[in-house]
């Protein structure tokens, strides 16, 4: 099985975040510094129906 230590997220080319295992089977996201300042939250809680 393959490991992956870094998972790189993007929308329409531009970097939105990293993602990287955390313990056994959790994950931690991290948004780029570039989108925090004008993109907006990916998070799917957060997101209005």
């Amino acid at each position: 099985m393959i490991e992956v230590d870094k998972i790189y997220v993007f929308f329409n080319g531009r970097k939105v975040g990293t993602m990287v295992p955390y313990k056994r089977y959790l994950a931690a996201f991290e948004y780029d510094k570039e989108w925090i300042a004008d993109g907006f939250s990916i998070s799917p809680l957060l997101l209005k129906r």
